[in-house]
């Protein structure tokens, strides 16, 4: 429970001027109330999910800062403020938003190593950029972007794809909207679309 003092290292519940981290291991957190942090940074949480429970979430930034993280978003309306993937080295991170999840976000968001991925079933509105493999970077194999399943994501500049099967997959009377570039300059060497 979020909003339990218990449940957290400071014996309070967190507000914005907080910054938290989850690490070790996997687990749930719901929220009875509207919760606040400064930030939030998954480390070593491997299936960390997020349940709001109808409920916001106002966060200064949040941040995947590990290997194998992977944090889903439930049930609720959630702004993460500043998103921030390191653009190398990090592989197999996963956010997942989920149909009754509605999530807004900026910050250049950029994933370039192996499998890689943001799964959108429900709401995803990034005011930044998006980059899916760098075009210099030989380790992308598997990295994508899906909007599945009557999803919808808006990117706000610049969405990029890379080499080596990196992709993005729109499916299931889904919608990805990109803003202020031509979608065809930003697609890259073996980068490749999926519609259906």
């Amino acid at each position: 429970d979020w909003h339990d003092a218990g449940n957290w290292s400071g014996l309070a519940v967190p507000n914005e001027s907080i910054d938290i981290a989850f690490v070790n291991g996997a687990g749930q957190v719901t929220a009875t109330a509207n919760a606040f942090a400064k930030s939030i940074n998954v480390t070593n949480a491997s299936t960390l999910a997020i349940d709001m429970g109808g409920n916001t979430l106002d966060s200064g930034s949040f941040a995947l800062s590990r290997s194998s993280s992977s944090t889903t978003l439930k049930n609720g309306i959630y702004d993460l403020g500043t998103q921030s993937w390191p653009a190398a080295g990090l592989e197999k991170m996963k956010l997942i938003v989920a149909a009754d999840a509605i999530v807004s976000s900026s910050g250049a968001l950029a994933y370039s190593p192996a499998s890689n991925a943001v799964k959108v079933y429900g709401t995803l509105n990034h005011t930044g950029s998006v980059t899916i493999g760098q075009r210099w970077n030989n380790s992308t194999a598997g990295s994508s972007l899906e909007v599945l399943d009557g999803g919808s994501m808006s990117i706000g500049s610049t969405l990029s794809i890379g080499w080596h099967n990196s992709k993005v997959i729109v499916a299931n009377a889904s919608l990805l909207t990109v803003k202020a570039i031509a979608l065809g300059a930003s697609l890259s060497d073996s980068g490749s679309w999926a519609t259906a």
